[in-house]
């Protein structure tokens, strides 16, 4: 997974640090029965609303843009595969029948991968301070995710699966509390430099 990001001038503002519950999503059922193929293509359905992510968002940002980093990650392994029952983000540590019924490379399949680069990221110190502006993801199929930077990821590689498929059905996720109208997760359209500030600099680009 590729990644790259990008600075402005940096404001001047006071440390702030709240703590944050850790949110777990109700497990969805996996069934490998009856599993059909990998969805590969095609364009997902638009919801009137996003769904509500239960939590409390790790800072009280306002509305405006403030300066900051805004990171970008590319290649991330999020693919989403229909199960029996419902649809599920591909996990060769729980989808192995499926993986060796359809020959999937296990290797291609890494969703801890993202899983733990977001939860590490947006538990720096440069994001508790309010230094991150936004956060993309870029899938290995192409999908741009948007993630704002108080977001609570999942702890569990479980429950961020979860998270991302029912992200990838309903296109977006709000928050709860004092966040409750925002998005904190949405699925927004490429290329990704269309979403940059003007005259960014890049670092780390490949």
């Amino acid at each position: 997974m590729d990644g790259f990001g990008l600075t402005e001038d940096d404001g001047k503002g006071k440390k702030r640090i709240t703590e944050a519950k850790n949110h777990e999503f109700e497990d969805a059922s996996s069934c490998e029965n009856d599993a059909q193929p990998v969805i590969s293509s095609g364009k997902l359905k638009c919801a009137d609303s996003g769904s509500v992510l239960s939590g409390i968002p790790r800072l009280a940002r306002s509305r405006e843009t403030r300066p900051g980093v805004i990171f970008v990650f590319e290649k991330a392994s999020l693919v989403l595969a229909k199960f029996k029952n419902s649809y599920q983000i591909i996990n060769p540590d729980e989808h192995v029948s499926f993986m060796k019924k359809h020959n999937l490379n296990r290797s291609d399949y890494r969703p801890d991968i993202i899983h733990e680069v977001l939860v590490r990221l947006l538990d720096s110190r440069l994001n508790l301070c309010g230094g991150i502006q936004a956060v993309y993801v870029k899938t290995i199929q192409g999908h741009l995710i948007k993630i704002e930077p108080n977001l609570c990821v999942p702890r569990t590689l479980k429950g961020f699966c979860a998270m991302m498929s029912q992200l990838f059905q309903k296109l977006s996720i709000k928050g709860s509390g004092r966040s409750k109208c925002r998005k904190l997760l949405k699925m927004v359209q490429n290329p990704v430099t269309m979403h940059l500030p003007v005259g960014s600099q890049k670092i780390g680009e490949q």
